[in-house]
C-alpha cells in the first residue's frame, strides 16, 4: 500500500513538473485582429506611467524554418518569408540582414551560441505603407557596425546582445512628411553597445531622429526599453521626435563619462523608472518637449545639474525619488528639479568611479 501511495505521488509530481516547464514554442495570440499584444511577462504595474503603454504587437506565424548551423545565406533568405518562425541553432553566421529583405510576421529565435557577424537593419528602407510589421528577435549575439530599425511597425528585441565597433547606430528612419517613421518598438533584457569608438563624438547606441528638415520628420511612437543595458565609449543616446518613450529597470552607461542621454526636439511623454544613467543628461530648452516623468532614477556625473538640464523646456513634468551622485563639491542634500514637480529628490557625494554592476542589466553573454 505504501509503495502504491509512493508511486502515485511520484507520478503526480512528474506530471506537475512537466506541466510547469512545458511552454508552447509559439505562444497563442488571443483576439489579435492585427493588433496583438506581447506575450512575454514584463511587469510595469510597479510604475505609475501617466500615459498609455503600447507594447509592440507580436508576429503571427504559420510555418517553421529550421536553419542549418552556420548557414548565413539561408538565414538571410528566411527573413523574407512572411509568417515564418525561424529557429537558428548555435553557430556563426557571416551575413548581413539588410533593410528590404524582411517580410512581416517574422519570429527569429536564436539558440545560445548563435552569432551573427554583419550589419542588421530591420525594415523596408521605404517610408511608405509597404513597410514590414510584427517582427520579433529572441536571443542571439550580433557584431557589426549597425543594428536597428528602418521603416517598420512593431519590433520586439528580447535577450538580444549587440556589440558595434564604429559610428552612430542610426534608428532615425527619416519620414516622408506624411508617414510616421516607425511605431512600437520594445527592447527587453537586451544589451546594445558601441565600443572602441573613443575618438568619435557620435558613438550613440541609439541615434533617434534628426534636426528639423524639409519635409519635417514625423514622430516615432512607443519605444519601451526595459531591463536593458545601453553603453558606449562616447555618447549613449540622442533622442528626437518621439511620442511615448519608457525606460525602466535599465542602465545607460557612458564609459568615458560623456553623455548618457541627450534630448532634443519634439519629445513628448517620457517615463524613466528604477534606472541608472552614468554620464551627462542633456536637454535643449530651445526645442520644446512635454511630459518627462522620473521615479527612482540614479544619475552619476561630475555635475549635479544634469537632470535639471534635461527638464529644460519640458512642460508638465514630474521628478520623484531622483538621486544625483555628484563627484564635484556639491552642495548636497535635498534638491528641487525645476520645472518639474515632485519630492524626495537629493544630491549625494560620489567618488567618481563606483557604480552599480552592469551585470544586473541586459543580455549577459
Amino acid at each position: 500500500m505504501k509503495y502504491l501511495e509512493f508511486l502515485v505521488v511520484t507520478l503526480v509530481a512528474i506530471a506537475v513538473a512537466n506541466f510547469a516547464y512545458a511552454a508552447p514554442s509559439n505562444p497563442p495570440e488571443v483576439n489579435c485582429n492585427g493588433d496583438c499584444v506581447t506575450e512575454f511577462d514584463y511587469d510595469l504595474s510597479r510604475f505609475s506611467i501617466p500615459f498609455p503603454v503600447n507594447w509592440a504587437a507580436q508576429p503571427v506565424t504559420s510555418s517553421t524554418i529550421d536553419i542549418a548551423p552556420g548557414d548565413g545565406a539561408g538565414l538571410r533568405a528566411a527573413i523574407g518569408v512572411q509568417g515564418a518562425r525561424i529557429n537558428v541553432p548555435a553557430g556563426t553566421y557571416n551575413t548581413s540582414l539588410p533593410n528590404g529583405a524582411w517580410a512581416s510576421d517574422v519570429d527569429l529565435v536564436f539558440a545560445p551560441g548563435a552569432v551573427v557577424n554583419g550589419d542588421v537593419v530591420i525594415g523596408s528602407g521605404l517610408p511608405n505603407s509597404s513597410r514590414p510589421e510584427r517582427i520579433r528577435i529572441t536571443g542571439g549575439s550580433f557584431f557589426g557596425s549597425s543594428f536597428g530599425p528602418e521603416h517598420l511597425n512593431d519590433l520586439t528585441l528580447n535577450d538580444v546582445y549587440v556589440e558595434l565597433t564604429t559610428g552612430a547606430n542610426n534608428w532615425t528612419s527619416p519620414g516622408d512628411g506624411v508617414n510616421t517613421n516607425w511605431e512600437r518598438i520594445t527592447v527587453i533584457n537586451s544589451t546594445i553597445s558601441v565600443l572602441d569608438n573613443a575618438s568619435s563624438t557620435s558613438g550613440w547606441t541609439i541615434l533617434l531622429g534628426a534636426p528639423a528638415s524639409n519635409p519635417p520628420p514625423m514622430a516615432h511612437t512607443d519605444l519601451i526599453i526595459a531591463g536593458s543595458l545601453l553603453k558606449s565609449t562616447d555618447q549613449v543616446s540622442r533622442i528626437n521626435n518621439i511620442t511615448r518613450l519608457i525606460i525602466v529597470d535599465s542602465m545607460f552607461k557612458a564609459l568615458n563619462g560623456s553623455s548618457s542621454f541627450r534630448r532634443e526636439q519634439s519629445t513628448h511623454d517620457m517615463f524613466w523608472g528604477n534606472s541608472v544613467f552614468r554620464g551627462a543628461i542633456q536637454g535643449n530648452a530651445g526645442m520644446p518637449s512635454s511630459g518627462l516623468h522620473m521615479d527612482g532614477v540614479d544619475h552619476y556625473h561630475a555635475l549635479n545639474n544634469g537632470v535639471t538640464n534635461v527638464m529644460a523646456g519640458s512642460s508638465g513634468s514630474t521628478a520623484n525619488n531622483v538621486t544625483i551622485h555628484d563627484s564635484g563639491s556639491g552642495p548636497f542634500g535635498s534638491i528641487g528639479i525645476s520645472p518639474a514637480t515632485g519630492s524626495n529628490n537629493r544630491s549625494v557625494s560620489w567618488d567618481g568611479s563606483s557604480l552599480p554592476s552592469e551585470s544586473s542589466y541586459g543580455a549577459n553573454r
